[in-house]
């Protein structure tokens, strides 16, 4: 059967992840990386699917007692069967959409050799959790000395900060805006309530809007009930629905990809954002960011000139810096310069920087 090797992974003598990895990578702290269980992960693609599974599980290992005494008889399974069964599972949802065809088949014929039937919750995946568009999974990033990594951004957060307190009063920035070529002012713009998650700054839109939600698609996994099974019927059903999830939910874990370094997935996210929401500053800044590293440049610049735009000016600075640098990625060296002289005359964050462009 189609992929069934795969399946075979699990019950080999090769070192797997334990029980005790997954509670040790869940309880480090976040700077901080477990060689030794990262090597288990990125040595076998089994184990990447795993750890995928499980971080969308929040590592949390706990889950399995409620799961294991649903889904199996005690005295007809071990632990490591047990766990193994739920995993592959998971791995087949989150790993691999060239799959998703034969997932029921795949699933029954595991299921099929143990000696109980399985009873699954319902559960429910995003579909960029699966699914990255095209034109994203076909970018390629450039040269890493090139790109703005989150830690960098994270720096310049906390230096603009303390930048802030020790110059509460700059001198406005003259940007362009998307609707004209020409270097206009961007005027009554205040001050959002900010929010940072996972270290990151963002704007609270939970403040300015009513409800927000982001509309997408997941994919619904569910079981057959042990009541209902015969031996002909199928254990595992898939389906696709639109589905509303709580904006700052949604904005969390694509700030988390993005911090991760899983580019293609936090854009595929921010994107998903945009659609509901076109003018929002977290989505936008990010997704141009992302592109940056990508080396789209026309497109980030889109991005940037939207958050400036905004009526929100929490990421002008930022915004209007990351366009100047796309500028000159894209050799338009006179565009490029106009922006850095008005930087640099600012006396803001990035002025210095901006200086050292133009010298």
């Amino acid at each position: 059967m189609k992929n069934s090797n795969r399946y075979k992974d699990i019950f080999s003598s090769k070192e797997q992840l334990s029980h005790s990895d997954i509670e040790k990578y869940r309880n480090q702290d976040s700077s901080v990386s477990d060689n030794s269980i990262e090597q288990k992960e990125m040595s076998d693609q089994f184990e990447q699917d795993a750890l995928e599974g499980w971080e969308q599980l929040s590592y949390n290992t706990s889950i399995l007692k409620k799961i294991k005494s649903k889904l199996f008889n005690q005295s007809s399974f071990s632990w490591i069967t047990a766990l193994s069964s739920i995993l592959i599972g998971v791995a087949l949802v989150l790993g691999y959409q060239a799959i998703i065809n034969d997932t029921n088949e795949a699933v029954t014929e595991i299921i099929a050799k143990q000696k109980s039937p399985l009873i699954l919750e319902e559960l429910n995946i995003e579909s960029s959790e699966m699914i990255i568009p095209s034109e994203i999974e076909k970018m390629q990033g450039t040269a890493a000395e090139e790109q703005i990594v989150p830690k960098v951004i994270i720096q310049d957060f906390l230096e603009k900060e303390e930048f802030k307190i020790e110059f509460p009063a700059l001198k406005p920035i003259k940007i362009s805006t998307p609707t004209s070529s020409l270097l206009t002012p961007i005027i009554d713009k205040i001050d959002a309530k900010e929010i940072y998650l996972n270290d990151l700054k963002l704007i609270d839109y939970r403040i300015y809007r009513d409800k927000p939600v982001i509309e997408t698609k997941q994919l619904i996994l569910t079981g057959t009930s042990a009541d209902k099974e015969n031996e002909n019927s199928e254990s595992f059903d898939t389906e696709w629905k639109n589905v509303e999830i709580a904006y700052i939910q949604y904005l969390e874990k694509s700030i988390y990809y993005f911090k991760k370094g899983k580019s293609k997935k936090a854009l595929a996210r921010f994107e998903t954002i945009i659609k509901s929401y076109p003018q929002d500053v977290n989505a936008n800044f990010y997704a141009g960011i992302c592109l940056y590293n990508f080396g789209e440049y026309k497109q980030a610049i889109e991005k940037f000139e939207i958050c400036l735009s905004a009526e929100y000016r929490n990421f002008d600075d930022e915004a209007i810096w990351m366009k100047a640098l796309s500028l000159e990625h894209q050799k338009k060296t006179s565009e490029a310069k106009k922006i850095f002289l008005l930087i640099s005359e600012s006396e803001g964050f990035y002025a210095n920087q901006a200086k050292e462009k133009l010298n």
